[in-house]
């Protein structure tokens, strides 16, 4: 049966403020060869300096380690426990000092990130520079990604810049970027729809193009336009903006998409028509969430860099796209 002396039940961090994990040391060098002459060869320190730590630390504990009677030295109850527990507690204290001396230049020694694709244009070239004063080793994962959530769930992931709804998803904190609405994407010159249903009529003059059944974007249109009877064709579908946006700007399609797609693919304001949807109104949030109370305060100074990002280089551009969206835009309020 294993010896209780209580070391089992003392956290790591109350370690350093019980035991002199020098002294730790020490002992263990003295139960690996022995006795105190080997262990101050060992250790390169002299035999007083060994046997003066080992009385410290039997004076620190309260108890005897050794029977100092015996050549080599034997190992009491007390001794064993501490040699037993001791050789992972001296190993862990180890471990947990080169982690933190990771920390010495920086917030964190390392931090990955995933960002959806439709924001990352706007936010990666100011954010990156940002982040690296802060982040020893930075991961940043975007472009045509899935969802984001199970990889931050299955820590795959440290924070993420997502669309996806989080109202349900335990053990998040969130901060919300921006709110922007679905818009009609039209050719250059086109009349825009007056009434819901004359969106139909589009697919006469121009093909509709449209994110794959994969893309969550492509889900939430189908769901609003379902509610009021409207059904688009499914003729062309891409897994990104880019094409879509190219096709518009050809003449060739029309599209329902948001302001950010439009700036993430670089358009000139006025190269194509964005207007509303007629007789509907719907928006998506893009926000910054991270595991609850892992990162200290990190995630909210990033949210609020990337707020200012997209203050100042962001909603300039979306609202000359789409001024009938500035307010809601600008909005970071719960909906």
């Amino acid at each position: 049966m294993a010896l209780d002396t209580g070391l089992n039940s003392i956290p790591l961090r109350a370690v350093k403020d019980i035991i002199d994990i020098r002294a730790a040391e020490i002992f263990l060098a003295v139960c690996d060869t022995g006795g105190v002459s080997a262990a101050a060869a060992t250790l390169g320190i002299s035999q007083a300096a060994v046997s003066q730590r080992l009385n410290q630390l039997e004076r620190e504990l309260g108890t005897a380690l050794f029977n100092r009677q015996t050549r080599p030295l034997q190992l009491l109850p007390a001794g064993i426990a501490l040699r037993d527990r001791g050789r992972s507690l001296v190993h862990d204290w180890r471990d947990l000092s080169a982690a933190l001396k990771r920390f010495q230049d920086v917030d964190l020694p390392e931090l990955r990130i995933g960002i959806i694709e439709s924001i990352a244009p706007a936010l990666v070239p100011r954010l990156v520079p940002e982040l690296r004063k802060m982040v020893g080793t930075l991961s940043l994962l975007s472009g045509l990604i899935g969802p984001l959530v199970p990889e931050v769930q299955a820590g795959k992931l440290d924070i993420m810049v997502t669309s996806e709804r989080l109202d349900e998803v335990d053990g998040l904190e969130c901060h919300t970027l921006i709110r922007e609405p679905f818009v009609l994407l039209l050719p250059k010159g086109a009349k825009p729809p007056e009434r819901l249903r004359d969106i139909i009529d589009l697919s006469q003059q121009f093909t509709f193009a449209r994110y794959g059944p994969r893309r969550r974007m492509s889900a939430l249109i189908d769901r609003q336009l379902a509610r009021f009877g409207v059904e688009l064709p499914r003729t062309l579908e891409f897994a990104s903006s880019a094409p879509i946006i190219d096709l518009v700007r050809q003449d060739i399609a029309w599209t329902i998409l948001t302001p950010l797609c439009l700036y993430s693919a670089r358009v000139p304001v006025g190269e194509l028509t964005v207007v509303p949807i007629p007789s509907m109104s719907f928006s998506r949030k893009v926000e910054l969430a991270a595991p609850e109370a892992r990162f200290g305060d990190i995630p909210a100074r990033i949210a609020t860099f990337c707020r200012r990002i997209i203050d100042e280089d962001v909603i300039p551009q979306l609202k000359a796209h789409a001024p009938f969206a500035a307010d809601l835009m600008m909005s970071r309020d719960p909906l």
